[in-house]
């Protein structure tokens, strides 16, 4: 995207800590550190609907850091320094659940994931859709 201070910048989404929406930076430091486990494998069937074969979770932890530095022209027309810095933490717990819908081969795989955003003393529940199986 191109600001009107004629800076273009180029980002990929994937990085940001889980549970912020995506800001463009031109220097983003990122770390995440996650444990991925099965809960259980439980092989149920909810009639012709669903079969259910495995329970899993995720903790997780991210951590990033984003800083922009610009100009920008004051009311006399003399450029004065400026700069956007974003810190985002971010701890949390994904559970989810593969399985098979109408009796179908393909497996899918949905969840929830339980975040906590302590910069902003935030908790957020929000839905996954980990796999299709395309």
């Amino acid at each position: 995207s191109q600001s009107r201070y004629r800076f273009y910048s180029f980002g990929s989404p994937v990085f940001v800590a889980r549970g912020y929406s995506y800001r463009s930076y031109e220097n983003l430091t990122s770390f995440s550190i996650d444990y991925r486990m099965p809960l259980a494998d439980i092989d149920w069937t909810l009639g012709r609907l669903a079969y259910i074969k495995r329970l899993k979770t995720n903790l997780f932890a991210d951590f990033s850091n984003g800083s922009t530095y610009y100009y920008t022209l004051n009311r006399q027309g003399v450029r004065e320094p400026k700069s956007e810095i974003g810190n985002f933490t971010t701890f949390g717990i994904d559970f989810s659940a593969q399985f098979n819908l109408f009796r179908f081969a393909q497996t899918f795989e949905a969840g929830i994931r339980f975040v906590y955003l302590p910069n902003n003393q935030q908790f957020l529940l929000q839905p996954l859709v980990i796999d299709i199986g395309f």
